[in-house]
């Protein structure tokens, strides 16, 4: 249900949980959700479950941050590899181009 709908990384997450990679193959679903923009969801979660399912030499980490990059996501990486991923408000990413700095207003707040 969750494939038909294109939620594949949902759905991927779920297969792992009840470990029904044999019915559904997680190669298949992480390239599914390769497809198009990634969203800070998906990119979470496909550098999350692919390397829980080993297939980290198929799709290697490096290539889904560059995914991630291309799709407008900040991708920050902590002390201890840790990953902070952040995407752009929905109103402010049609007006800038991939990649410009978010404008900020600072003063103090309006009465």
């Amino acid at each position: 249900m969750m494939v038909r709908a294109g939620e594949h990384c949902v759905a991927l997450k779920y297969v792992h949980k009840f470990g029904q990679a044999a019915a559904f193959p997680p190669a298949q679903l992480v390239r599914a959700s390769l497809q198009g923009d990634l969203s800070v969801r998906t990119a979470a979660m496909l550098l999350k479950y692919v390397p829980l399912f080993e297939l980290s030499d198929a799709f290697p980490r490096e290539a889904i941050l560059e995914r991630a990059a291309a799709s407008g996501i900040l991708v920050h990486e902590l002390a201890g590899g840790k990953l902070v991923l952040k995407g752009r408000r929905r109103s402010d990413s049609a007006s800038l181009p991939p990649g410009a700095a978010v404008p900020v207003k600072v003063g103090s707040a309006p009465n």
